[in-house]
């Protein structure tokens, strides 16, 4: 609970000097060109972060980690909550991760921000909305729209200066305490209201009943999904030689899409079906975790939490044009995706 207070008090954007009166202010260049072990001291965190993305490149291995996890842990009944701003407060992000290359910290990435699309004149509202959701998307990690991420391994550090985190800026990190829950209502058990007719409800009801006996099935691949997912990705590793390559992976591995870049034959990228809790949503909302696979040989992991938030996960299903569509298989009509 505490580490998703966390996280939405970073992506909304909380003001950091409203959540605390003396907040920790951190210029990155304290701590460029670091080892990792000295950043995480001077950081005040008390244990040694996973890297959520793990890279080969030709300098050597490159960890990517969220700046929320190099943060001191959470103390209790508090939330927390990190960003990196500009000193003119031109720039600023909810989240970024640390590059770390053979164990020094060599800098900071973030996906660009996503601008919002302008309505044409005279545009329909339900065109507008489609175009919003499809048209238009930036797969930074990708060599070119329609490719599949990463294929170019730290590519995007010459390709993508809008992903470097200025050199100027700072890191604040603040924490506040949370408010006292509300009391429970008392409810007057003499005088009830009669409940009202969710009329709403009954309508999309009946209007997925002939889809409701796929829910037990479909909750049981979630939890089956929630547990031999993550027991799979954990035991892969950078550099491992996958017997058959990703094709012979893929089929000896339940819950595991395999995707052929078309431009770059030796180059593979495996989705991990990580699972999702059970419920009573009968799409498939379902987490993955990537991996790149190079001539039968792993070359990049990504974590669920980092696939997505890199969007190395959407990447699949944005074609050429930058229309995000069922372009890869697990992608819906409207690009979004499930392993």
């Amino acid at each position: 609970m505490k580490r998703i207070l966390a996280v939405v008090l970073a992506v909304a954007g909380v003001p950091l000097q409203a959540a605390a009166a003396d907040p920790t202010v951190t210029p990155i260049s304290a701590v460029q060109g670091r080892p990792l072990a000295e950043v995480l001291t001077r950081l005040g965190a008390t244990r040694d972060p996973a890297p959520a993305v793990t890279l080969q490149t030709a300098e050597g291995r490159m960890d990517l980690y969220p700046v929320e996890e190099l943060m001191p842990p959470t103390p209790e009944q508090h939330s927390c909550g990190v960003r990196l701003t500009s000193p003119d407060a031109s720039w600023a992000i909810a989240a970024a991760y640390a590059m770390v290359r053979n164990g020094e910290v060599i800098g900071w990435i973030n996906p660009p921000r996503i601008h919002d699309r302008v309505r044409g004149p005279g545009e329909d509202r339900s065109a507008y909305i489609r175009a919003t959701i499809v048209e238009g998307h930036d797969p930074v990690l990708s060599v070119t729209p329609g490719r599949l991420p990463l294929s170019d391994a730290d590519g995007f550090l010459r390709r993508r200066p809008d992903m470097i985190v200025p050199a100027d800026a700072v890191l604040t990190h603040a924490c506040q305490p949370l408010p006292p829950l509300p009391p429970l209502p008392t409810i007057n058990r003499g005088r009830r209201r009669p409940a009202s007719f969710d009329r709403a409800g009954l309508i999309q009801g009946l209007f997925l009943l002939p889809f409701a006996w796929q829910l037990p099935a479909l909750n049981a691949e979630r939890r089956e999904a929630l547990v031999a997912g993550p027991a799979l990705y954990g035991r892969m590793q950078l550099g491992q030689v996958l017997p058959g390559g990703g094709q012979g992976f893929a089929r000896a591995n339940r819950g595991v899409r395999r995707y052929a870049d078309a431009v770059d034959p030796g180059y593979e990228v495996l989705a991990i079906n990580l699972g999702d809790e059970p419920s009573n949503n009968l799409s498939r909302q379902n987490r993955a975790a990537l991996i790149g696979v190079r001539d039968g040989r792993v070359v990049w992991l990504a974590d669920g939490k980092a696939a997505a938030g890199l969007r190395l996960v959407s990447a699949l299903c944005i074609n050429a044009e930058r229309r995000s569509v069922a372009y890869r298989s697990g992608c819906t009509d409207f690009g979004f995706y499930s392993p």
